[in-house]
């Protein structure tokens, strides 16, 4: 009897002693090990005979008598341990591809319709449907051929040794007919043992905590092994065979679908000059919390800040929004709320912000405006279809090509847009947005001001039609979070990893977007963070800028006339060309300060970073 041509790692020898050395000797028996390289006892040893089930099964059973009496135990394809059930799908494509259309899946065709895919996501779904293996029992059922029965045999016996009967022992011996799961004649054969003792560590440590009272191992045992392989060499000489220890030695390859664009990841290169930042220091008798900072058109800074006050004759944290004068040095409070004022948005004349709070009066809360020539923000009351849930009850929303706020419900599965202006109310209606239903995690705005909507997904990024909620264009995101390249079967669009924590930035007229990204180049290395960019007029990945030295970003801004794309954490600030990653200018940052948001002067001139006790800004050079 010989291996299969393709039979490496198939070799294996018996060994007396290849158990671990906390095995009592009353549990040491001779062990099978698989392979040169090994000297301890295999775990499993799976024997694949190339031979019908009515072939090897009487055989083995005339191996075993006396010590194993086999059980016919016939069970439906669907009851398979998993890896064999992956063996199974890899050699059905047919089967994969019923389940790829079945309608225990989104219909893909309906949803493209309907406007919540692209046809390009639908082939791409489509194809990673078509390479899964992982498939649960549930969506199996939909396969009639799961219900079948598949033959097999099985014997299972328990014991106790020792004197205290402190040893367990479970032995098991199973055959069963693997013709359903290769497509040709086969049989898989299973003896495996797994034994169980008291751990002799536990007993010599005092405190024991998270030290296990049982110690357990998995095993092959040479007496049986050894009976079924001379048989099987007596009676069936001319068949083939395999060991190994793991079923997925027999997955057939699948076809891999189309992967992700691949990161192309770059570092910020040596700039042609270097800013020296002008410091305005933020003073205040209690502690204070920066949270986020807009530049008007006057030259003045609007800042949202936490801080303690008294309310109602307790002490707590309220919100702020500061105006600050950078050449005068003169700083004034706007408005104070329970909670609220981050973000703070402009519009695209910079004379105008808003943003939401909750009033100290304890009422709900709603947008605010202000104006540069008001003497106070005003609270803006809204008129909507319905409820705007949120974290903490605070809407996602953004602005407009005509600065007006446009809303979004927490998913994002409903886009609420501005219609008039009526009895002081400012009302709204909403569209459906069919793509939410299409993914496992929330769809995410991207700060961006014009008439369309962009937002992240588990797909990449997306632009929404704000007046009717379908998606116009998709741009396929490169890997985001963990290590890269990726290994192991590409993931489907629900299991992709999550987007990155931070809010990504886009610019209308630098017509780019982009989404940001936390990997590890290889397992052993430090992880690197950036910003995937993308040409959002022709739909392509650009490049992925890296803030060198840093594993996370804490802001980020599209100058206003998107020529440039800043990035901050710590006390690191780069700036880039958006479209082309260059990094000409190198921007000095004091040391010992922490950057919490960056904004642009309206005019994309002067760059401002928010610190816990400090705003920065930088004079950039004009551009060329």
């Amino acid at each position: 009897m010989k291996a299969f041509p393709e039979s490496e790692g198939s070799d294996w020898r018996i060994v007396e002693d290849g158990l671990h050395r906390h095995t009592p000797d009353a549990l040491r028996i001779p062990v099978v090990v698989l392979g040169d390289q090994h000297a301890m006892g295999a775990e499993r040893a799976y024997l694949l005979v190339r031979a019908s089930y009515e072939q090897v099964r009487p055989v083995v059973s005339e191996a075993l008598a006396g010590k194993v009496t086999l059980v016919e135990t016939p069970l439906p394809l669907l009851t398979l341990d998993e890896p064999w059930r992956r063996v199974m799908l890899s050699r059905h494509p047919q089967w994969r591809d019923i389940l790829a259309h079945s309608g225990s899946e989104p219909d893909l065709d309906a949803a493209v319709r309907e406007g919540a895919l692209m046809p390009e996501e639908r082939d791409w779904r489509r194809n990673q449907a078509l390479a899964r293996l992982d498939i649960s029992p549930k969506r199996l059922l939909s396969l009639p051929r799961m219900k079948s029965l598949y033959s097999r045999a099985e014997s299972s016996r328990e014991w106790v040794q020792g004197w205290r009967k402190q040893y367990h022992v479970k032995q098991t011996v199973t055959v069963f007919d693997a013709e359903p799961l290769l497509g040709s004649p086969a049989t898989v054969i299973d003896i495996h043992r797994r034994q169980s003792f008291p751990n002799p560590a536990h007993r010599k440590i005092l405190v024991a905590d998270g030290v296990p009272t049982t110690l357990s191992q998995s095993l092959v045992p040479a007496e049986l092994f050894q009976a079924v392989m001379s048989a099987l060499e007596e009676h069936l000489p001319d068949s083939d065979w395999q060991i190994s220890e793991d079923p997925a030695r027999w997955q057939a390859p699948a076809k891999a679908p189309p992967e992700p664009p691949a990161p192309r990841l770059q570092q910020a290169g040596k700039a042609d000059s270097e800013v020296i930042p002008e410091i305005y220091t933020l003073t205040s008798d209690d502690p204070l919390d920066p949270r986020t900072l807009q530049v008007m058109s006057d030259g003045s800074l609007a800042i949202g800040v936490e801080r303690p006050a008294q309310v109602d004759g307790e002490r707590q944290w309220i919100a702020e929004v500061w105006r600050l004068q950078p050449e005068e040095a003169s700083l004034s409070v706007l408005w104070q709320g329970l909670d609220g004022a981050d973000p703070i948005l402009l519009d695209e004349s910079a004379d105008t912000l808003w943003f939401w709070g909750r009033p100290l009066n304890g009422g709900d809360g709603t947008l605010f405006r202000y104006r540069g020539n008001e003497k106070a923000p005003q609270a803006v009351t809204l008129a909507t279809p319905s409820s705007l849930p949120g974290p903490g009850n605070v809407p996602r929303w953004q602005l407009d090509a005509q600065g007006r706020p446009r809303l979004y419900s927490y998913r994002v599965d409903r886009i609420y847009r501005y219609q008039r202006e009526e009895g002081g109310r400012w009302h709204y209606n909403a569209v459906e947005v069919p793509r939410a239903a299409l993914f496992s995690q929330p769809l995410r705005p991207v700060r961006w001001a014009g008439d369309a909507s962009w937002v992240e997904d588990l797909y990449g990024v997306a632009e929404l039609n704000p007046a009717n909620g379908r998606v116009r264009k998709v741009i396929q995101a490169p890997q985001r979070y963990g290590v890269f390249p990726h290994e192991g079967p590409p993931p489907s669009p629900d299991l992709r990893d999550h987007p990155s924590s931070w809010t990504a930035v886009g610019s209308s007229r630098g017509q780019w977007v982009t989404s940001g990204f936390q990997l590890r180049p290889a397992p052993e290395r430090e992880r690197v963070a950036g910003m995937h960019v993308f040409d959002t007029e022709k739909g392509e990945y650009l490049y992925s800028a890296v803030l060198d030295g840093r594993d996370q970003i804490r802001a980020a801004a599209a100058s206003p006339d998107g020529h440039w794309l800043a990035m901050a954490v710590a006390n690191q600030v780069q700036l880039r060309e958006a479209r082309t990653g260059r990094t000409p200018v190198a921007l000095k940052v004091p040391s010992g300060v922490s950057v919490l948001a960056l904004a642009f002067s309206p005019q994309g001139r002067d760059l401002y970073a928010l610190t816990m006790s400090t705003v920065l800004h930088w004079r950039l050079p004009r551009q060329r």
